[in-house]
Order: C-alpha cells, then sequence, then structure tokens
C-alpha cells in the first residue's frame, strides 16, 4: 500500500510539472516579438516561441470605429512591438492585445502551423 502511495504522489507531481510547463510555454507564445507588415492589413509576428506567423486584421481594421485611422496601409504599415511585447501599437494610441493577437493567429493559421 505505501508503495503504491507513492507511486501516486510521483505520477501526479509528474503530471503537475507537465502541466506547469505547458502554460509556461503558451504564456511565453503570447509575447511578441517582432512584427512586419505582410500586406495591406495583415502582420508577419515573430513570437516569443519563436513561431513566426501571419495574421490578416481587414476584418476588425473595417469593423471596429477605433481602428478606423489603420484603413490607410501607410499608417497601417507604422505598426510596432508594444511594451514588454504585449501588444502591437500603432499611431495615435491604436493597439492590439497579444493574446487577441495570438487567437487570431491561430485561428487564420491552424494550430503549430509555421511559416518562415
Amino acid at each position: 500500500m505505501w508503495l503504491h502511495g507513492q507511486l501516486e504522489d510521483r505520477a501526479l507531481r509528474d503530471e503537475l510539472r507537465r502541466a506547469r510547463r505547458r502554460v509556461l510555454s503558451e504564456s511565453n507564445a503570447i509575447r511578441i516579438v517582432r512584427v512586419s507588415p505582410a500586406g495591406a492589413h495583415a502582420l508577419l509576428v515573430r513570437w516569443m516561441n519563436g513561431k513566426t506567423l501571419s495574421v490578416d486584421l481587414h476584418e476588425p481594421v473595417f469593423r471596429l470605429k477605433g481602428l478606423r485611422p489603420m484603413r490607410d496601409t501607410a499608417v497601417f504599415a507604422c505598426a510596432a512591438v508594444g511594451e514588454g511585447g504585449h501588444s502591437v501599437v500603432w499611431p495615435g494610441d491604436r493597439d492590439m492585445g497579444a493574446d487577441r493577437l495570438w487567437e487570431m493567429t491561430l485561428e487564420q493559421n491552424g494550430r503549430g502551423r509555421e511559416r518562415h
């Protein structure tokens, strides 16, 4: 009985360790390292996890009033990494959070598909 309990405890600790690694890995993924224009209203984003993926922002740029200035491709092309890699910023105090960009990137590219 005692040995069985130790094995269960070890298995539980191992599972918790794996879960922590997954969370840390995903939280690193949601930090932006570099961003560059990749079309009229698309970005190529380099994430902290090493993946470089494109994200098309045409839909929110043309739907949301607050992003209206970014319809101008010259303004959109001024995208830069925000403080700490937690967002992409544009002139005029416009920004989009890394979490939302990550979600959109996964939706558009499929999980795990990488572009170089």
